[in-house]
């Protein structure tokens, strides 16, 4: 059993409701910029389109690491 330090102990429990909200939301706001950059490079295909979508895919990889991290 670990041993708790001495002082003030406070037990901390988190509620994954409003996790599961936010990477509903997260997965949502994805989707739609998603149909939009496709719908874009379908009728433009350039330079500019392209760094949107790898702009895009890193600011959800690191949301969505961040949300693991405050998870655990």
């Amino acid at each position: 059993m670990a041993r708790k330090p001495e002082g003030l102990y406070i037990p901390i429990r988190a509620d994954l409701s409003a996790l599961e909200a936010d990477l509903s939301r997260i997965k949502g706001v994805a989707q739609e910029h998603a149909k939009v950059m496709a719908d874009s490079l379908r009728k433009e295909p350039g330079t500019q389109a392209h760094v949107a979508v790898i702009a895009l895919v890193c600011i959800l990889v690191v949301a969505v690491l961040g949300l693991v991290a405050l998870a655990e």
